[in-house]
């Protein structure tokens, strides 16, 4: 993929062929040697805006760019601003990158003062493209102008973007100084697949393994984008890597991550085996619990010919406590019958509450004539009907 691709290429109102389009001309654009025939006009850009057909609206596009004088920008801009019926975001980054790369501190406060293009996806391609050759300036431009806190996110995934693929240093402290929320996992997440891409599976880990483990969010932020990624490409290689960390406070809670790949795959019953066999504390007990809710949830009778035919002891009792809740569909009297055998107690009420409130859903009456028999502490938790939670699913 070029670094041009994907100005785009997450943005959900580009779809489709025009996307394809988008992508294909900025690449064609950015690795033409041929000198243009001619020199372009407006005019040829105001024609291109008139076709209606994908490509050849691309190429015209294209052609135009290539051969036109940067100094013309601005009627260009106009052009658009006066189509603006006509252009798509496609178009929109196309003229985008091209001003970026001559001007691009022009570019950007026009863009940012125009919804040409359905959005903003003209502004965030100018960053993208200016931070290739002066992150500094592209930087101060954007912590200077007014955003939207709903864009903010836009926008700064593509100065990642661009940073990252400008091959300077810096992206990942930037990645730090950001609010350790959803909007910088996503954004990890992002230069991660290209790190990934770009030197692969053991300069990546060897990366994160590097982190200091004195930046705990951060370097938490780092094992649980990546693990998932890395048991995709590489299944063998992730269970290698989350073994040595199962020990971790940060990386403890991979074998989860792990095991729901290795469900994806098809093989839960080889994930459960791995998940019981490791050292397990609270994060391996988590991963158990949650790999095999996973596989009751993707084949049920699969699911349940496993816990049955598997000997019940600490390391497999978080799944058999789900188990035992699951039971309120098919045999909620069996299920009643196998709670005393779930020795942790907190585990035992929730499988108990859990029990009792799919079973009431499915046969009141016979629900009640047990429900009533079990301690008033509990009876009220169970007709409170608040969520019953197993705790965290990865350290805080």
């Amino acid at each position: 993929m070029s670094r041009v691709e994907a100005l785009g290429s997450d943005r959900p109102e580009i779809m489709g062929v025009l996307s394809v389009v988008c992508a294909l001309a900025l690449l064609s654009m950015a690795c033409s040697d041929s000198a243009p025939s001619r020199v372009a006009a407006p005019e040829d850009v105001s024609a291109a805006l008139e076709e209606r057909r994908p490509l050849a609206r691309a190429r015209q596009l294209v052609d135009a760019f290539e051969s036109l004088d940067p100094a013309l920008a601005p009627a260009i801009f106009d052009i658009y601003r006066e189509a603006r019926v006509l252009v798509d975001a496609s178009d929109c980054s196309l003229f985008a990158g091209w001003w970026a790369t001559h001007d691009p501190s022009a570019a950007f406060e026009a863009f940012m003062n125009s919804s040409i293009g359905g959005g903003t996806v003209g502004a965030e391609a100018i960053l993208r493209v200016w931070m290739l050759d002066n992150p500094g300036a592209a930087l101060q431009a954007l912590n200077t102008a007014e955003v939207k806190e709903n864009r903010r996110e836009d926008f700064t995934r593509a100065v990642v973007r661009g940073w990252y693929e400008s091959g300077r240093a810096g992206v990942w402290d930037y990645l730090r100084t950001l609010d350790p929320g959803f909007n910088r996992q996503r954004l990890v997440t992002t230069v991660l697949l290209r790190k990934l891409r770009d030197e692969g599976i053991e300069e990546t880990i060897a990366f994160i393994d590097a982190v200091p483990d004195s930046d705990r969010r951060f370097k938490r932020n780092l094992f649980h984008r990546a693990a998932g990624v890395i048991a995709r490409r590489d299944l063998s290689r992730a269970v290698e890597w989350s073994d040595s960390l199962v020990d971790h406070p940060s990386g403890g809670s991979l074998g989860r991550l792990v095991g729901a790949v290795w469900v994806q795959k098809g093989a839960p019953a080889e994930a459960m085996a791995w998940l019981i066999s490791r050292p397990q504390g609270d994060w391996g007990h988590v991963a158990v619990r949650e790999t095999y809710r996973m596989w009751l949830k993707d084949d049920r009778d699969a699911a349940l010919a496993w816990i049955e035919g598997t000997p019940k002891d600490a390391a497999t009792e978080p799944a058999f406590a789900v188990y035992v809740a699951a039971l309120a569909k098919t045999d909620p009297q069996k299920g009643v019958a196998l709670l005393s055998e779930i020795k942790d107690e907190s585990r035992r009420e929730r499988a108990t509450i859990r029990l009792a409130r799919r079973w009431h859903g499915v046969d009141p009456q016979a629900a009640m004539e047990w429900i009533t028999t079990l301690p008033e502490e509990l009876i009220g938790t169970i007709r409170l009907g608040a969520p019953v939670s197993d705790g965290p699913l990865m350290p805080s």
